[in-house]
């Protein structure tokens, strides 16, 4: 069974964001924000 990425609901709510708002990153610095913080939270190959 494949591991559950921690940062996956982040990563979707960057997508939902970005196409709300035509693609414009500076839009959706928060969201990014939170991705950064849980990314670091939880190294690649580790999970909660």
């Amino acid at each position: 069974m494949p591991q559950k990425d921690p940062c996956q609901k982040q990563a979707c709510e960057i997508q939902k964001c970005l196409q709300a708002n035509n693609y414009m990153e500076s839009k959706c610095q928060a969201v990014i924000q939170e991705l950064r913080k849980c990314c670091a939270r939880y190294p690649k190959g580790s999970s909660p």
